[in-house]
């Protein structure tokens, strides 16, 4: 339904020249009709329908631009490639946000439960992998890959803070549903430089262990132009790493097999901090200590990065 109010009129009878703004009413909600650009001023959810317990479509990151179409006391409407949707109002602002330092994405990677949907590995592949697993298990903690995931990343966010950046956490909560390409849009929607995924390694090897980073090569058909950047990316990041933690050097892996190196549209890697198939580096993994080291290695690498462009 839309609604156009009459021009008011003045004291004298006369019409004024400025008429009121188009309206329309949705599910019982009346929305301004608008053409502007607006800013999320943290995580929001979009919804199907304007109810806090309709589905939600997707989530946008802190300080991504939206276009709304649709202004309303509650909700607002808002344009998206998915379509027209609704988010809450309150949390949207006109003012561009300004950053005090560069922004990295941290990805912590995989979640608690799985996701056995299946998506392609890049743009336009034929391959699929499922959306979303939960990785591996300590073998002597019990400690489940993507809680180590996001314990590390929370404190390579604290450390990365510290050091003047800007950090977007793709997820600071186990209890997520996002797939590879879903995370990689987040990151590209918050605006980010770069793009760090944390993950932890097994093997049927009992004694293997080390750090490793993964690029893509220079063929990749995905983001074989980024190969430059990530490269150099994973070379600081592992380079790093090792010297503060002291783990064996793995090398750089480069594959083009990895979807969340070949959905980002930022320079990107992936860092294997360790082995939890490894009895030792599985219980040293899992202590405050160990993890200090490996955000501080990492914020050493992220550093290097930007001194080295």
């Amino acid at each position: 339904e839309i609604k156009t109010k009459a021009p008011a009129k003045n004291k004298s009878g006369e019409q004024n020249n400025t008429q009121e703004k188009e309206q329309i009413i949705e599910d019982d909600q009346t929305f301004v009709v608008t053409d502007e650009y607006v800013y999320t001023k943290t995580k929001l959810n979009v919804r199907e329908k304007c109810s806090t317990s309709a589905n939600i479509i997707k989530v946008l990151p802190e300080r991504a631009k939206v276009h709304r179409i649709g202004s309303g006391e509650v909700w607002s409407k808002i344009e998206l490639e998915e379509g027209n949707y609704y988010v809450a109002t309150e949390y949207l602002t006109s003012e561009e946000p300004k950053l005090r330092g560069r922004l990295v994405a941290i990805d912590a990677g995989h979640q608690e439960q799985e996701n056995k949907k299946l998506e392609p590995i890049g743009p336009g592949a034929m391959k699929e992998k499922a959306k979303a697993t939960t990785g591996t298990v300590g073998v002597t903690t019990g400690l489940k890959e993507y809680e180590l995931n996001l314990q590390v990343a929370m404190r390579l966010k604290e450390e990365l803070y510290d050091r003047g950046y800007e950090v977007f956490m793709v997820r600071e909560s186990n209890d997520v549903n996002m797939s590879s390409k879903e995370r990689t849009k987040m990151v590209e929607e918050s605006g980010a430089e770069i793009l760090i995924r944390l993950h932890v390694n097994g093997s049927d090897i009992e004694n293997t262990s080390g750090a490793l980073t993964i690029c893509n090569t220079k063929k990749n058909p995905y983001v074989g132009n980024k190969y430059t950047e990530n490269h150099l990316l994973s070379e600081t990041i592992l380079e790093h790493f090792l010297a503060a933690t002291g783990a064996n050097n793995k090398g750089i892996w480069e594959t083009d097999t990895m979807s969340g190196i070949n959905w980002s549209s930022i320079p990107v890697t992936i860092l294997e901090m360790g082995y939890m198939s490894n009895e030792e580096e599985d219980k040293k993994m899992a202590t405050k200590e160990y993890q200090e080291k490996i955000a501080e290695g990492i914020a050493n690498g992220v550093d290097a990065y930007f001194e080295a462009k």
